[in-house]
């Protein structure tokens, strides 16, 4: 493995254990790092699991809006390179979002205070 996408993925890697753990503002900058690198190699499958990472990034960031994003361009690359079970995860984590994203903008974003 050449060193650059073997960087990438190490990066990637980190991100995905960082999400795992909670660390959603570590796992985004590993997973945006890791995406800069895969688009430098011109690597066909790794943005789409940088991306996945970031949705997840965010969505515990308490950003549905912007998770669904990360998704939906996840799930471009995992259709584009035929990996079917990728494509199902990210298809089910891109409706989470959806319709979280869609919860806060009826309820007004967030909790509210009653003063």
């Amino acid at each position: 493995m050449d060193a650059p996408r073997g960087i990438a993925r190490a990066r990637y890697r980190r991100g995905a254990a960082y999400a795992d753990q909670g660390l959603h503002a570590q796992a985004l900058e590993a997973a945006q790092a890791s995406l800069a690198l895969f688009r430098q190699i011109d690597d066909a499958w790794g943005p789409g699991g940088a991306h996945q990472v970031i949705g997840r990034a965010l969505s515990g960031l308490g950003r549905p809006d912007r998770a669904a994003e990360a998704y939906r361009r996840a799930l471009a690359v995992f259709t584009s390179v035929s990996d079917t079970r990728r494509a199902h995860q990210t298809a089910h984590a891109l409706r989470l979002a959806e319709d979280t994203a869609s919860a806060s903008a009826h309820d007004g974003g967030g909790p509210f205070l009653f003063l």
